[in-house]
Order: C-alpha cells, then structure tokens, then sequence
C-alpha cells in the first residue's frame, strides 16, 4: 500500500518518519527505560541502513529517495504516452523530483512544440538553459515558454531585455553561440532516459542514480557472498561498521559496563580486541584455519577488522561461488 501512495503522492516528513519508525522498531531491538515508551534500540545510522548492500546498507528502501523514484513516471509518461487519461491532472511531483527527471533525461528536438526553453535538457550539449546561466534565468520574463515559440523569431531575447552587468552580457553570449545552430523539424519532440540500455524510464535506475558518489566503507560482498546464515552476516555487517557494543561503544553511549574483555578479563574490550586480538578469538580462528587446511602465518600487526578479515580470504579460492 505504501508504494501506491508514494506513486500518486509526495507523502509529507512526518509519515515519512512514523513509517521508518516501525521499520527501525522491526531491524533493532527494544529497549525498556525507566519511566519512557519502548524504544528501538538502534546501532547504525538508519541513512546507513537504507543504502544498497553494494554502498555498505542493508538494502532496505530509502522512502524518500523510492518514493521520487516512482513519482518521475509522471514526467516521463506525459512525455513517452500523452495519450493515458490521466495526462493534464495536477503532478505529484516536487521541484526536486523535476530537477532530478531533468537531469536523468535527453530530448531530441523536432518542432520544439513540448520542449520547455528554460526547464528541459534540450541544448545540443545535453544543457539545461536555467541552471547553465541562472543570471539570465533571474531576469528572464517568460520561464514557461516553449522552444518552438522562443526560436521563432528569436523571441527568447525579447525575455532578457533587463540585461544591465557584463556578466549577464557574456552569458547572453554564451547563449546565442549554441542556440545559433539550433534548427526545428517537423517531427515531434522525444526523449530519452540516461540511466538505461534502452532509453526508457525505470524505477529501479530512478533510485539507483540517487546514490551516484556514495562509496562503500568496506568490501561487502565479503559479508553477502558468504556461505552463512542471515543472522551471522547482518552480526558480520554491525562489527564492519563498528557498531556492535563493545565497551568502548559502550562508554560512548553513556551506559554502564566494564571495560574489560569478558573473555580474557586483562585487556580493554573494543571490538579489534574481541574479534582478532583476544587469545580467546586467536585460539578460534586458529582452529577455523586447522579447519580449512590452512597453515598461512596470521598478521601480526594491530589491523582493523576489515582488514584483517581480507587478510585471512586473500588468495583462497570461493566455496561453490562464495567465501
């Protein structure tokens, strides 16, 4: 039900939040306090959870992000089907929603007569005229015009006749050198999608495209590759964050503890100690490599986990496809 009020409405914050409340409520546990409400009990940041598997996330869906990722079928079916019955009612989307389908989208002019002048990717550079010379957009007085009606006669400089610094000049300049070349056709306005092979507007590459620049923090498929249970492998993703709550974390957060491993009771508990340096945890992954036939000398040297743990798979071929 959620998708389908995501498609046909920009659901306010509030919503938004109850909504990623019970979905936190469902990933982490409660946690009784005293005196206040039951709350979830959570250890990394829900934007962290919410990214794909590939960026470090869970892969649980970012409402926000999914929920502009389908309203863009709106722009895009007035564009590829005007004929559907709903075309010419008022648009869900939000300015940020029309920014990103405008920069997801190509137009090939034909006759200019559905291609916006200002708003629409239709320079022969794959422009945006508004966000390219935004001097000029300020003092233009037509914003809504069409491309076909704007080259007309070069119409478009009768809007810019408030031009008064040179740097408005040297835009105006800039302008007319790649309108110059511009010719219209009979044929209709298209447009295409960026994101995919076929040109076509997809969900899937709407969100997707929302996480370009993200990086992950680590190698993950490590983690979702491995022969393992699901329990184990989400274990597996909070010690690579360094959220699991270890006394040092523990102390972080205000909330009373030892500092003590409780394992070996002589060194402070932090997670590098209690996943590789403790000689509890050494004495088990030595079993682990006696296991496995594996008689590599394990590092000596103070490494995060993450490191550690491609230490340990470096070289080894995959199980059935995955280790």
């Amino acid at each position: 039900m959620v998708t389908y009020h995501l498609m046909a409405f920009s659901i306010p914050q509030g919503v938004l939040k109850q909504i990623n409340k019970l979905m936190r409520t469902f990933i982490w546990m409660k946690q009784e306090r005293p005196g206040q409400a039951p709350s979830s009990l959570s250890l990394v940041n829900w934007s962290t959870v919410c990214r794909p598997r590939s960026l470090g996330g869970l892969g649980l869906p970012d409402l926000a992000k999914f929920g502009r990722a389908l309203r863009l079928r709106w722009p895009w079916f007035s564009w590829a089907d005007p004929d559907r019955p709903w075309i010419g009612l008022s648009s869900p989307c939000t300015s940020t929603d029309m920014d990103l389908f405008r920069a997801s989208t190509r137009i090939q002019l034909g006759n200019g007569a559905k291609t916006l002048f200002w708003h629409d990717p239709w320079l022969p550079d794959g422009g945006i005229t508004c966000a390219r010379w935004p001097r000029l957009y300020a003092i233009a007085t037509r914003k809504q015009r069409t491309v076909q009606k704007e080259l007309q006669g070069n119409n478009w400089i009768r809007s810019l006749q408030h031009i008064a610094t040179p740097q408005e000049l040297s835009d105006f300049v800039d302008l007319w050198g790649l309108i110059v070349g511009v010719s219209l056709t009979d044929a209709t306005d298209t447009i295409s999608w960026r994101w995919s092979s076929s040109g076509s507007y997809s969900a899937t590459s709407a969100y997707k495209v929302q996480f370009v620049g993200s990086f992950p923090p680590f190698a993950t498929a490590k983690i979702w590759k491995a022969h393992a249970e699901p329990k184990v492998r989400f274990f597996a993703w909070t010690v690579l964050h360094g959220k699991i709550l270890t006394a040092d974390n523990l102390a972080i957060r205000g909330w009373p503890h030892s500092p003590f491993c409780s394992l070996c009771q002589t060194h402070l508990e932090t997670i590098a100690h209690l996943c590789h340096e403790c000689s509890f945890t050494a004495e088990e992954w030595d079993l682990i490599k006696l296991w496995d036939n594996d008689d590599s000398p394990a590092p000596t040297s103070t490494v995060s986990i993450d490191a550690y743990w491609d230490s340990l798979i470096r070289g080894k071929p995959p199980l059935g496809g995955a280790r």
